[in-house]
């Protein structure tokens, strides 16, 4: 009796066994798959659901009968006492088991303990709790200085307001816990579907939502949505006389902190990796977003002796899971121009989600890129996305590549400008030799004036594109010049929001050093190395006169940043552009070395070996706040060398140049002068 609807079911499981077959084939077999994991199960899913339905009309050669073959203006300001500092990342097996070495070669032991846990995927912040109660909650915002949310923590049913007794007077009744802000995958269903019916629009993914929702000014906003607090460290976990981190989660928890239960102590890099996989297979079960496990040295006196960096501690490592992968195809490819003119071809994407989130564009990095992968308008595509990094196009499916497509033609000239074109073979980048680029100008004065930078609230990038059109900025001076009459008679700017605009930029003057001097935009130099270089010399004057040499013994600083710094500085229109902004109040000088004793001042510092109590940075710290200067390598000019434990050559040419011996007690006496 069921005839024609039987065959048309059966019909099609016979085309969904061929696709996937195919798919099956060109994955296991050539590693040349054509679609995604997530199409392949959409497929396969489809499959085993007829076949549930009609079992009678399973196929003999179908796959599923076989074994199958990764800070806010709007807030107070806070300053975090140890910074809130970000992880470095693993993708790879080898990633951490170098990780694992280099912890064996610095502490030269032969077995270490760790502290594995899956990494949350939300809004870092920290709780300090005095006297028992909490009295401050924060953003990590730039790991330095964080945004004060308390009003909204307090709203956060999972987050403690009081905490029991502890028993230790080195707290001085101060208790300092970070952890992450989240919203679970089903809260966060719930949270879009009811702005569905709201008529409202749609959180993009779960973080984006818990961060949007911990930066409302209505704190009863931010009580209506379902945020989770998992705690991940307790900052003054020594002062408790704890000595490892599972001690710390374990009182955390005993007293009624909500701790992340995902967690394991491993001994080796082989129950590290069985850890990752473990949590992999089940990570789309678990209640929440994750991207990875952070991999963490247990004792605490070993993390003081591996020490951190200025953007991650040496202690601890995200081992992250592959990002998502979908494919697309590519409706266009455009070229866009940096601040330092660099251009960038970026894919125009037809819109696809990925990880919860609509993709439009995906950068194609440079022109080698685009060769190597032969990437053409047209092409269907993979793109993947790893958390918060720039989508990018992984590989082409040229098995879809329609039959009227052609290689993509770089520009021979500057798109915007006309000007030459400069090919720097070394970084494999195509810039634009004009400095005077309207597109490079105008992406310099946004840099300028970021939140990172200057942070001039209200200059945003139309507004900046409208005054360089006007002819009112061709400069960074131009900015500090404006008047609210200049302003007030443009678009959408009244006499209000006129002034308002100047005096942010009056404000921002105030700024310190390091945060003008990353304005700058010099290039190789990021946000850290611009605090490195801000504290390492007392004004910009002294920096202007620094040589490759002295530069290339600060932390973090090698050839190509020093050469860039140099580069720059021997540019007399930028030193004349500092004058200007000097004249016109800006902060270049160093206030951390002003008005204290330097007793290292005029000296340079060589460190070499290891040592118990303190990392190189600390060390790099002490000598550079007294007034010193640090040299990775020996010479006439090395003042003293500090030896810790196992020197190596340095110790010997030290001696050979006949330089001054510090071991770590005569140094702090000398310090502490």
């Amino acid at each position: 009796m069921i005839s024609y609807p039987e065959n048309e079911i059966a019909s099609k499981m016979v085309e969904l066994i061929k696709k996937i077959n195919h798919h099956r084939n060109l994955y296991y077999n050539q590693d040349n798959p054509e679609i995604s994991d997530e199409e392949y199960d959409r497929l396969f899913s489809e499959l085993l659901d007829l076949e549930n339905k009609y079992p009678k009309l399973i196929q003999k050669n179908s796959p599923t009968q076989e074994v199958g073959g990764n800070a806010s203006n709007q807030f107070e300001k806070v300053t975090h006492h140890v910074p809130m500092l970000s992880l470095s990342n693993a993708f790879k097996e080898e990633d951490v088991q170098r990780f694992h070495e280099r912890n064996l070669k610095t502490l030269q032991l032969l077995f270490l303990e760790y502290y594995s846990e899956v990494k949350l995927d939300g809004l870092a912040i920290e709780l300090i709790y005095e006297n028992g109660a909490l009295s401050q909650a924060s953003t990590r915002g730039d790991g330095i200085t964080g945004e004060n949310i308390t009003l909204n923590a307090l709203t956060i049913p999972s987050i403690l307001k009081k905490l029991p007794s502890l028993p230790s007077k080195k707290t001085n009744n101060k208790i300092v816990i970070r952890g992450e802000i989240i919203i679970k995958i089903n809260d966060f269903n719930d949270l879009n579907n009811t702005r569905t019916q709201q008529g409202l629009p749609l959180f993009a993914n779960p973080r984006n939502a818990a961060a949007g929702s911990m930066r409302q000014l209505d704190p009863k906003i931010t009580a209506s949505r379902p945020l989770t607090f998992y705690a991940y460290q307790l900052v003054n976990a020594k002062d408790l006389s704890l000595i490892t981190h599972s001690e710390s989660m374990d009182l955390l928890k005993e007293i009624g902190v909500n701790v992340n239960p995902f967690h394991l102590t491993v001994t080796s890099v082989e129950e590290i990796i069985q850890h990752y996989k473990k949590i992999e297979q089940e990570r789309e079960s678990l209640p929440f977003e994750i991207d990875g496990l952070v991999i963490k040295l247990n004792y605490y006196d070993q993390q003081k002796a591996m020490g951190s960096i200025s953007h991650h501690p040496r202690w601890a490592i995200a081992y992250k899971y592959p990002g998502n992968q979908v494919t697309t195809s590519i409706k266009d490819i455009i070229i866009q121009i940096g601040r330092t003119g660099a251009l960038t071809p970026v894919a125009i994407l037809e819109p696809v989600s990925v990880g919860g989130t609509t993709v439009t564009r995906a950068s194609l990095h440079n022109k080698d890129e685009i060769i190597r992968k032969d990437i053409r308008i047209g092409d269907t595509v993979f793109v993947q996305r790893a958390g918060d990094v720039i989508p990018k196009v992984v590989k082409v499916v040229l098995s879809k590549r329609p039959d009227n497509t052609s290689p993509f033609e770089f520009p021979s000239s500057c798109p915007e400008c006309n000007g030459d074109l400069i090919y720097e073979q070394e970084d494999a980048i195509i810039r634009c030799g004009n400095i005077n680029c309207p597109k490079q100008l105008i992406e310099r004065f946004k840099h300028f004036v970021s939140k990172n930078c200057m942070n001039i609230e209200g200059l945003g990038h139309k507004l900046i594109e409208l005054l360089y059109q006007q002819k009112l900025l061709s400069s960074f001076s131009d900015i500090y010049q404006l008047k609210a009459s200049d302003l007030s008679g443009l678009e959408r700017l009244g006499d209000k929001s006129a002034q308002n605009l100047i005096d942010a930029i009056e404000k921002s003057k105030m700024l310190p050093f390091a945060k003008t001097l990353f304005a700058l935009g010099i290039r190789h130099v990021g946000e850290s190395t611009a605090r490195t270089l801000a504290s390492s010399f007392s004004s910009i004057d002294d920096l202007i006169k620094s040589d490759l040499d002295h530069l290339m013994g600060l932390p973090d600083i090698g050839p190509k940043v020093a050469h860039g710094i140099i580069s720059f500085f021997e540019n007399q229109e930028n030193l004349n552009e500092i004058t200007k902004l000097r004249d016109l109040g800006l902060q270049f000088k160093s206030s951390s070395t002003s008005n204290v004793n330097l007793p290292l001042k005029g000296t340079t510092f060589v460190i070499t070996g290891s040592f118990s109590n303190f990392s190189r940075k600390e060390l790099t710290e002490k000598v550079v706040s007294k007034g010193g200067k640090v040299s990775a390598s020996v010479s006439k000019n090395t003042s003293y060398v500090l030896v810790g434990e196992n020197p190596g050559s340095k110790f010997d040419k030290a001696n050979q140049l006949g330089i001054q011996i510090l071991d770590i007690k005569s140094f702090l006496q000398l310090i502490d002068k």
